[in-house]
């Protein structure tokens, strides 16, 4: 198991450095790079979103 803080930060979330796979910030898998085009295996994957706040210029 890796943890999404060793992961690559994107325009629409976050990537993991393993897998490849994209997360947005609500935990849903949207990009799964080796899958074939049009693959649904992305939608079945989902892991648990945290709501992101910004307190004293610090994300």
């Amino acid at each position: 198991m890796v943890q999404l803080k060793y992961g690559f930060p994107g325009e629409n979330g976050i990537r993991c450095c393993y897998h490849g796979w994209m997360f947005d910030g609500t935990g849903q898998c949207i990009d799964t790079p080796m899958e074939a085009k049009g693959g649904t295996f992305k939608d079945q994957i989902k892991i648990t979103g945290y709501p992101v706040k910004e307190l004293g210029g610090l994300v």
